[in-house]
């Protein structure tokens, strides 16, 4: 039986232009893999870069606004799987389990489902948000499968549902067409 598997991200940065060369350096990737660029926008208040990888896959998006602005906003409701859908929580949950953040730390979080794309999806968006994470000042993946813990074939599979005790073949052997 296949199952959904998620890629929860939380990430945040002190430093605005070490964030804004991430994300330049994050579309390129993405326009290199032949991922659909989204959206792409560099303003004051917000940094915002969004891809599609695969047409079966969520988009992975990475929307930055300043902590303060982000809370009080009320427009990003999903920042933490510990944290209530309110600025409350946001403001009881972050300090205890994230003690660095402050209000002008750029922070976006997110979740992006690659549920029906091929699993080597999967692995590609893996490694698309871990290419960031020695630059960002949070960097944290909650991935459902358990591949990014481990990056291993076999977690990916069991995480998606596919083993029931059968050895696990290379994931180029999961068929990369749409179909």
């Amino acid at each position: 039986m296949k199952t959904g598997c998620c890629i929860n991200y939380f990430i945040g940065f002190d430093d605005e232009r070490m964030l804004e060369k991430a994300l330049e350096y994050l579309k390129a990737c993405a326009e290199s893999q032949g991922w659909k660029v989204v959206k792409y926008s560099i303003t004051p208040a917000r940094k915002t870069l969004a891809v599609n990888p695969h047409p079966r896959c969520e988009t992975v998006v990475l929307d930055f606004m300043k902590v303060k602005d982000w809370r009080e906003s009320g427009e990003h409701m999903y920042y933490d799987e510990i944290a209530k859908e309110t600025r409350e929580s946001f403001d009881r949950t972050i300090p205890k389990f994230y003690p660095f953040v402050h209000d002008e730390m750029w922070y976006s979080a997110d979740f992006t489902k690659t549920e029906y794309a091929p699993k080597s999806n999967h692995v590609k968006v893996c490694s698309f948000l871990r290419s960031i994470s020695t630059v960002a000042t949070l960097f944290r993946i909650n991935d459902e499968s358990g591949y990014y813990g481990s990056m291993s074939k076999r977690k990916l599979l069991e995480g998606h549902g596919y083993l029931a005790g059968e050895k696990v073949n290379d994931l180029q052997t999961e068929a990369d067409s749409d179909g």
